[in-house]
């Protein structure tokens, strides 16, 4: 696949091939971001349009296998488009985590099992973020905010289906 930005054209080569490209968001740092589905689940590459790198986001979770995590639900790049926030984990379990582009620098800032990260929306400072999480134990569906300034995770309370609708268009589609 070749992927062209103002600033060059890249060939992407991934292996194992994908199965179909799920989707993918370009950053203001000339970053894209990748979602393909393989036969393993789901995987997330970012691709620096300027020098070619890739990085796979599901290696930053090792499993006890020593292989990388099975699937990544939800993902968006911060305002800046130095930081992307995704859900990452296994099937049937979703974590919180955050990876900054710049640093080359990867933080799990959930311990937290969410099940399945449906949406995420960064707030327009940049330092904090909204999700929602659907849980095996409720249908419902529950904002939580992420602040990297305390470190923290708040659970803001449940939404309604309008309300998730809503959410779920500012992020990148699968």
């Amino acid at each position: 696949m070749k992927i062209k930005s103002k600033r060059g054209e890249q060939l992407v080569k991934l292996k194992p091939r994908p199965l179909r490209v799920n989707s993918l968001s370009l950053s203001k740092s000339n970053q894209v971001a990748l979602h393909v589905s393989d036969h393993e689940g789901s995987r997330l590459f970012l691709i620096n349009l300027s020098d070619g790198t890739q990085t796979s986001v599901n290696m930053f979770e090792i499993n006890s296998d020593g292989a990388g995590s099975e699937k990544v639900d939800a993902y968006k790049w911060s305002p800046d488009g130095k930081k992307i926030a995704f859900g990452i984990g296994d099937l049937g379990s979703s974590y919180i985590g955050v990876y900054d582009v710049e640093r080359k620098s990867y933080t799990h800032v959930s311990d937290k099992d969410f099940t399945l990260v449906s949406s995420i929306v960064w707030n327009k400072d940049g330092k904090s973020f909204d999700f929602v999480s659907k849980g095996d134990d409720s249908p419902q569906a529950v904002l939580y905010t992420y602040s990297e300034t305390r470190k923290s995770i708040l659970k803001n309370g449940s939404l309604s289906k309008n309300d998730e609708q809503k959410l779920a268009q500012l992020t990148p589609k699968f």
